[in-house]
């Protein structure tokens, strides 16, 4: 006799299961979503947007409040320890949410051997810790103005290490767009026409700390990469998943240095401006939008950009916060500031539509023969490097 086989039917907790098609929040702690490659590259550059439209708001609140009394430390470990206990929070909800049902990579996936976990520590050491604390070093020795300058160079910096790692090709539009990247950056620095009035021993110590901050935020982007990709062991990591070990080492890193700073100069000096109103509220800022959300968004955009696309990011900071400056404080905007917005556009314009061509080459000759996007008998030049990063 034929037998009819029945599917068993759903349970309780699948029936509680979110749809396939998550909302992008939800799709940013999975790792993965139900995006087209398009939709996907389109979400990435908006994520990346927001994320430099609200650390430029955070420039302007921390002009707002000139006269902070607490020390960088101090901040950088309120900030790392509200990131990461937001971090949780929402890893938490997600779970309850029923998020690991759906094969959640951030549940399923996480570092395997000494080299991603280094490469844990190494995220979680620069973007997070070293380059903000850098960059409050700077502003402190030398000037915002020598701050804007040195990030600027971000993006250069992010392109040598992707190409000397194989991670990108080298090509002219590359070079173009990271040259008017970098001008649209000291442009708009030149535009506010400040000077440093700080001791010349402070302002090379402030612009060493600035070419610190521009490295450790493109370590940040490249040691990343390789952790949000599928290996042989396990499946790509999420960006959720990614952030919240890189925090958890940020605020291993900042506590660890504020209570050496206890044990040298005191707990008076290590807790200074703890009572200031202004520094909570800076510090509650930076940590909830700052370093949970908008490094979570960095990473996530990281998965599906070129780090240099997301390097070049850094430098729409300075247009932005001369407009949101304008709305805000009244402050006029300049020639310069015209210019280097329109530089700023440009650059993105051109090294974005640069790395979506060397990828699209990429993958028509990395495509088996006879399957669409390669052509018959094609060969993989130079045996496939340029496209096998070594990390």
């Amino acid at each position: 006799l034929p037998l009819r086989l029945e599917p068993f039917p759903p349970s309780r907790a699948a029936r509680r299961r979110p749809p396939p098609a998550m909302s992008l929040s939800l799709g940013l702690v999975s790792g993965a979503g139900p995006l087209s490659p398009g939709q996907r590259s389109a979400a990435a550059h908006a994520a990346l947007l927001f994320a430099s439209l609200t650390f430029s708001v955070w420039n302007v609140l921390a002009d707002v409040f000139p006269q902070r009394r607490g020390n960088a430390l101090l901040l950088c470990t309120l900030r790392d320890g509200t990131a990461l206990a937001v971090l949780h929070a929402a890893n938490l909800l997600a779970s309850l949410r029923g998020a690991q049902d759906v094969g959640c990579e951030a549940v399923v996936a996480a570092p395997k051997g000494l080299r991603e976990w280094a490469l844990v520590g190494a995220v979680g050491l620069t973007g997070p810790f070293i380059g903000p604390l850098a960059t409050l070093l700077c502003v402190a020795w030398a000037s915002a103005d020598v701050a804007g300058i040195l990030n600027a160079l971000t993006p250069a910096v992010t392109a040598v290490l992707a190409v000397a790692l194989r991670l990108e090709r080298a090509t002219v539009l590359l070079a173009l767009g990271l040259l008017l990247g970098t001008a649209a950056g000291v442009l708009a620095v030149r535009a506010t026409g400040a000077q440093s009035d700080h001791p010349a021993q402070n302002y090379a110590l402030g612009v060493v700390a600035g070419a610190v901050m521009a490295t450790a935020q493109a370590i940040f982007l490249i040691a990343a990469k390789p952790l949000l990709q599928p290996t042989n062991k396990r499946p790509a990591m999420g960006a959720a998943l990614v952030t919240r070990s890189a925090y958890a080492v940020a605020f291993a890193a900042s506590s660890a240095s504020l209570l050496l700073l206890a044990l040298a100069r005191g707990w008076a000096e290590a807790l200074r401006g703890l009572a200031d109103t202004s520094e909570l509220w800076l510090a509650l800022y930076s940590g909830v939008v700052c370093a949970a959300l908008n490094y979570t968004l960095i990473t996530w955009a990281n998965k599906f950009l070129p780090a240099t696309v997301c390097a070049l990011y850094g430098v729409m900071q300075p247009p932005l916060t001369a407009i949101i400056a304008f709305c805000v404080k009244g402050e006029q905007l300049t020639v310069w500031g015209y210019v280097s917005m329109a530089l700023a556009i440009a650059s993105l314009v051109v090294v974005s539509f640069d790395r979506s061509r060397s990828a699209a080459s990429a993958a028509a000759l990395d495509a088996p023969p006879g399957l669409p996007g390669r052509p018959h008998g094609a060969r993989i030049a130079n045996g496939g490097v340029g496209r096998e990063p070594l990390m």
